[in-house]
């Protein structure tokens, strides 16, 4: 697989529009479509690190020295921990429609590629902490939502809260970078037209 096709496949897993990633990298949007289609195969190798980081992934896997991406360890926890509560749901105690244990089981076996928002959706599906099924915490009975009056935050919030510390000084720079353009990009999208 080529380092254009790795980077656009990393993307779609990702959910990244094309514009998201090539803001979060500093370049233009044409430059990444250009990258994508192989048109460009010599990336400059700061362009490289950048896009990998915000793809999660190593350099070293877009440019093909790790044919395996890793997988972040927390998908890992999760689909383990997913994969002991589908084994142990009785079939006959889930009666809601929307409780789907086929889909739940594809999802741990990896078959469905798993977002931290499609996981704390299943979370609150099968009513398991997230925090224990992303591995943040090892009994799930320790640690139930939060409520609001407390600390204001939910599972999710505590997650990237966590994930933010574990950062390095550089790697927050970077989130923060982005975390700004998705909220320009939804300034515009939310923003009337002067038509209007």
């Amino acid at each position: 697989m080529t380092i254009g096709k790795r980077i656009r496949t990393l993307r779609h897993m990702r959910e990244y529009p094309q514009s998201f990633l090539a803001d979060a990298v500093g370049i233009k949007k044409q430059t990444l479509y250009k990258y994508e289609n192989d048109i460009i195969t010599n990336i400059p190798i700061d362009n490289l690190i950048s896009i990998a980081n915000a793809l999660g992934v190593s350099p070293s896997y877009l440019i093909g020295c790790n044919d395996e991406e890793p997988e972040s360890s927390w998908v890992q926890v999760f689909r383990d921990r997913l994969g002991a509560f589908v084994s142990n749901a009785d079939a006959s105690d889930v009666s809601d429609a929307s409780f789907n244990l086929e889909y739940f089981q594809n999802v741990a076996d990896g078959e469905i590629p798993i977002t931290l928002k499609k996981a704390y959706d299943i979370s609150k599906d099968i009513g398991v902490s997230f925090l224990y099924l992303c591995g943040i915490v090892d009994d799930e009975n320790i640690e139930k939502p939060t409520p609001v009056s407390e600390d204001g935050l939910d599972d999710m919030e505590r997650l990237f809260i966590q994930y933010v510390r574990d950062l390095t000084s550089d790697q927050q720079q970077m989130l923060l970078a982005q975390m700004q353009v998705m909220k320009e990009s939804q300034k515009e999208v939310t923003r009337p037209s002067a038509q209007e």
